[in-house]
């Protein structure tokens, strides 16, 4: 109920809500207490609750969700730290409450603090969509993202560059511009004249090249104009295997990677993307190519590169 009142403002929510509680108190408070009551509802009608007394009618769900929202605002909440039975709240909070984008900036502020936590805290990949959506609905109008933007990596999931690509194929230039600026480091990224529809074609081929062999390195806007947000850990790529400590691995595969670690960084990352692709291509020749000193292996890649 509420949420379609305040599609029609915040005051016109403010005064049916005034309107109703003067001719039907109890009617008003189960409203408050329905399942069905968003978070936004409860923000935007926070201060008539107070000022009816009506707290203790709230529900513990409710009650957790304005205390977390006041700690925000207030800044009484500066690290992102949780307490026990918070993510079922701000969970409600952050789903029922991140299609709102004219709520305010304390408003806004709440709801990035809400991504931060899911996404960084409780590892919740399933708020990375409607995150994406918030993020790139704010920038259209010109609103603050790099909160956002943060918490959007810091999932540190290589399924965030995918749905950060997906926006080079839309008609609008405010989002082909941030996903651009979201996707920068990649390589195929250098060249800015290119078509949003060819980078994003080499994006996505670019993800599933390195997927399993990309780290998160933390980086962001505050490191620069082009922060490297995931890092091909190219040895491993060499490997062909996931990353794991040294100590894990293979006496063979440890030595190999001594003499890889000894390379420049272009030939590291020419022998790795070989070893790659030939693994791909015939997997006996692979097998074949990695007994090899990597000497001859650097040879036959760059064999393949002139050819």
């Amino acid at each position: 109920y509420w949420d379609g009142v305040l599609a029609r403002g915040t005051e016109h929510l403010r005064d049916a809500f005034r309107t109703l509680y003067a001719r039907d108190a109890y009617g008003a408070i189960h409203l408050l207490c329905g399942e069905a009551l968003s978070f936004p509802a409860l923000y935007v009608l926070r201060r008539e609750i107070a000022k009816l007394g009506l707290q203790t009618f709230l529900g513990a769900r409710n009650v957790a969700a304005l205390g977390i929202a006041d700690d925000v605002v207030s800044s009484k909440r500066r690290g992102h730290h949780t307490a026990p039975g918070e993510y079922p709240v701000l969970k409600w909070m952050f789903v029922s409450g991140c299609k709102h984008t004219d709520l305010g900036e304390e408003y806004d502020t709440v709801m990035d603090f809400a991504a931060i936590l899911l996404v960084r805290e409780f590892r919740d990949k399933t708020c990375l969509e409607p995150l994406a959506r918030l993020m790139f609905e704010r920038n259209r109008k010109g609103q603050y993202t790099f909160d956002l933007e943060w918490a959007f990596f810091e999932s540190r999931d290589p399924d965030c560059l995918l749905m950060a690509a997906k926006r080079l194929l839309f008609a609008d230039a405010k989002d082909v511009e941030l996903a651009r600026r979201l996707l920068c480091f990649l390589p195929c990224f250098a060249q800015k004249t290119d078509a949003p529809e060819m980078q994003y074609q080499c994006a996505v081929q670019w993800v599933a090249q390195n997927r399993h062999y990309l780290a998160y390195t933390g980086e962001s806007s505050q490191n620069g104009n082009r922060p490297q947000r995931f890092a091909v850990l190219h040895e491993f790529k060499y490997l062909q295997r996931p990353p794991a400590p040294e100590r894990e691995l293979p006496e063979r595969e440890r030595a190999l990677l001594r003499d890889f670690a000894a390379l420049d960084a272009d030939t590291r990352e020419l022998l790795a993307q070989y070893s790659h692709l030939l693994r791909r291509r015939n997997a006996a020749q692979w097998r074949a190519f990695m007994q090899k000193p990597v000497s001859r292996q650097i040879e036959a890649a760059k064999a393949v590169r002139h050819g």
